[in-house]
């Protein structure tokens, strides 16, 4: 009990804090016939906290896929999509834990969305098919953030998980869809 009492002793390093990064995507999609694709894709990651010690989060991440695994075969991205990228986005009720001053953790968890857009290349009138989905479902963030001395930039490490049960283009299709990010951020505290 005192150790809650005095991480929400400590105040927060600033009511908005917004950060930007590289990261890491991975994106997991089974239907219900038994299909299952593994995405692996760098990626560039927006993180805000806005609020007090509850408030709103979300993440919005940018990715490319450049690996895949569909059904056990490895894909290359490359050589079998003309183009692919994805988006991942979280929205978050969240919570601000202080540890001491500078270091803060921001947990949150709300509603998730994942689209995936891949197009087949085309060669004459064959080629490999388009691969699209767009699931929905719920995430969780965690962010750790360190204030770089007395100014406003702080540095931060962060993940995210979710779980989806709905695909907005394919209907009932979708089992489950799994979804992993991971990054480090730099950004403004305001």
């Amino acid at each position: 009990m005192a150790v809650l009492m005095s991480l929400s002793a400590t105040p927060a390093l600033a009511d908005g804090q917004h950060t930007l990064g590289p990261s890491y995507q991975l994106t997991v999609i089974n239907t219900k016939q038994g299909n299952e694709s593994v995405l692996q894709s760098p990626g560039i990651t927006y993180a805000a906290t806005m609020g007090g010690a509850w408030g709103f989060q979300t993440t919005f991440t940018a990715f490319f896929p450049v690996s895949a695994y569909q059904n056990q075969t490895h894909v290359d991205i490359s050589g079998t999509y003309g183009s692919a990228w994805g988006i991942d986005v979280i929205f978050a009720a969240a919570r601000r834990l202080c540890f001491r001053s500078g270091i803060q953790l921001d947990l949150g968890l709300g509603p998730h969305f994942n689209g995936v857009v891949m197009k087949g290349l085309r060669i004459g009138h064959s080629g490999f098919s388009d691969f699209d989905s767009f699931t929905l479902g719920v995430g969780m963030n965690a962010v750790l953030r360190w204030r770089v001395g007395s100014g406003p930039v702080s540095v931060a490490a962060f993940g995210s998980g979710s779980v989806d049960f709905v695909d907005l283009l394919h209907g009932g299709d979708l089992s489950t869809g799994f979804g992993v990010t991971t990054g480090a951020l730099v950004g403004v505290d305001l």
